[in-house]
């Protein structure tokens, strides 16, 4: 299978992407190629974004302020959709660490009394546009205790409404192999549709579990590095004359035998000294800290290296949290191939569809007309040919078309997955639109057309008489990624003011894509017209007159 489609949002070098993508190596391990793909990335910090477009070949990155890049009043006056090369807009993922220093124990704790602590807003932003299948948005300890617990409440509210089921966990990343006793705060969303639980990574390893790894020191991980000539042989080796100053926060000599302290973006006098040379900790060192890769290069001064270092996610951390999505999005992809997708795998079914579905969508007419006039009915006999074959496939006792009128979208149930059914008649090989619901009500199709989210897999009959139709199976997959792709607009028709209106429609325009999807499947029939007695059609009803019950 294609890799998973990533956003990344506040970016910053690329720690969060690069755990996600996995492929590197680390003190000896070599950590997996992970099944995403980081398609666009987003950072306001120019020269964080010119570390990642070095590290990252061929990303799209764009650096600016994300709620004018989702505006579109950045640099570029390009909207957010735009920015994104087409047609990746059909995303899986959006991964985010949102800034985090108004939240922080060792900062001011301004939370959302700041502009920088809302930016949480932007994700949720992104995330309702995108309608990705899950997310993943990494920040500090702090955010759990800021105001007893106010900021994580309120954070996990506003994702929910969104439409995902969202969990948080407070992470140690020594748990994990990182030389650093740096705790964060990972949530995760998984979109309802997916029914997926979160199961979150089991340690590797600990300071106290026997059967586990021990933690890796910072000794295992610079003391290589010792070695002057090794040292400035690798890139990022300089490191600031700062002086070591007994008593202030965060001046203290690192301990050999144990992880480094959490590291840090700024300073202001905070600093982390060589536990055994006269001297601060080199960017080099602090990348390794972080569980970077010595090919990982940070570009501009020491100065800036450190402060890309200390605001990234540790990438070693950051690929085991990927191992949790993964697993979501594997699973998700084996349930959407466990039913319908067997109609297209199977050749009697397929013969007998190509055979057998012309000549009953004639007598589908014949039935829904007068004397061969087409009559208004013709669809819901068309659904029930469609339904009749489901039951062939799977059996009459295990497929429910007794479906409430409540739900407008779904026709059929077969082995408790959902289905709708469509039918479309065009006089070219060109698509119509089709009928999602009937309403005469312009505001009630208006909120219909803001609100609307595929909710199933389609199953589509294209008829085009006396030429070439197809019976084609749309999953809600391919459904909701056109529907980022292209937008509300252009996805969904409305009923025209003043007009005999067939109610609210899936456009031409987005048909035409569904049909070129990767995953749709599709059947090619010869739709060629029978000279069928009109008559015929009533045999069934006077073979019913005759039985005696």
């Amino acid at each position: 299978m294609s890799d998973y489609k990533v956003v990344s949002l506040f970016s910053g070098c690329g720690g969060l992407d690069l755990g996600i993508e996995g492929g590197f190596s680390y003190l000896g391990k070599y950590y997996d190629k992970n099944p995403f793909k980081i398609i666009w990335a987003n950072d306001i910090n120019e020269k964080a974004t010119k570390t990642q477009r070095l590290n990252f070949k061929d990303l799209d990155v764009v650096c600016g302020d994300i709620t004018k890049v989702l505006n579109g009043t950045h640099d570029n006056q390009l909207s957010f959709l735009e920015d994104i090369p087409k047609p990746s807009q059909h995303v899986d993922v959006v991964i985010g660490g949102f800034p985090c220093q108004d939240f922080s124990l060792a900062g001011k704790r301004e939370g959302f009394s700041v502009e920088r602590g809302k930016l949480y807003q932007s994700m949720a932003k992104v995330i309702e546009i995108l309608k990705p299948k899950v997310f993943l948005a990494e920040n500090v300890k702090g955010l759990i205790s800021w105001r007893n617990g106010l900021a994580i409440k309120t954070i996990i509210e506003d994702f929910s409404k969104l439409g995902y089921n969202v969990d948080f966990k407070l992470f140690n990343a020594a748990d994990y192999g990182v030389p650093q006793t740096r705790e964060r705060v990972i949530i995760i969303g998984v979109r309802n549709d997916i029914s997926k639980d979160i199961e979150w990574p089991k340690a590797t390893h600990s300071a106290t579990d026997k059967n586990l790894l021990p933690w890796v020191t910072i000794q295992d991980a610079i003391h290589d590095l010792e070695d002057e000539e090794k040292h400035k042989s690798l890139p990022n080796n300089g490191y600031s004359k700062a002086k070591y100053c007994p008593g202030k926060q965060g001046n203290t000599i690192t301990k050999a035998n144990k992880p480094a302290p959490t590291m840090r973006a700024e300073h202001h006098g905070n600093i982390e000294f060589h536990y055994s040379l006269p001297r601060r900790l080199s960017a080099r060192e602090a990348a390794r800290i972080q569980s970077f890769p010595d090919d990982f290069v940070f570009v501009q001064s020491t100065t800036d290296a450190y402060r890309q270092i200390g605001n990234a996610v540790a990438p070693v951390f950051a690929w085991h949290m990927a191992q949790t999505l993964k697993n979501i999005l594997d699973e998700k992809d084996k349930k959407m191939s466990s039913v319908y997708d067997k109609l297209f795998d199977d050749a009697l079914i397929i013969k007998r569809v190509k055979n057998k579905l012309p000549r009953l969508f004639q007598l589908a007419e014949l039935e829904s007309s007068r004397n061969g006039k087409i009559g208004m009915e013709i669809g819901s006999v068309r659904e029930r040919i469609l339904i009749a074959l489901l039951m062939y496939k799977f059996g009459i006792d295990i497929v429910d078309p007794d479906i409430p009128i409540t739900a407008p979208e779904v026709d059929v149930i077969v082995k408790n997955t959902p289905l709708s059914i469509k039918t479309m008649t065009t006089s070219s090989d060109r698509w119509s639109s089709v009928k999602l619901i009937w309403t005469v009500d312009a505001q009630k199709a208006l909120q219909f057309k803001n609100t609307y989210i595929p909710y199933c897999d389609m199953l589509m009959a294209k008829i085009h008489w006396n030429d070439n139709g197809k019976l084609l199976l749309f999953s809600k997959e391919s459904q909701i990624g056109v529907l980022n792709q292209i937008g509300r607009d252009r996805y969904i028709k409305l009923p025209k003011v003043n007009t005999n209106a067939r109610g609210v429609e899936i456009s031409r325009e987005a048909l035409l894509l569904l049909e070129k999807c990767q995953d749709t499947r599709c059947i090619d029939i010869k739709f060629t017209r029978e000279k069928i007695d009109y008559r015929e059609v009533y045999t069934k009803w006077l073979d019913a007159w005759g039985e005696d019950y």
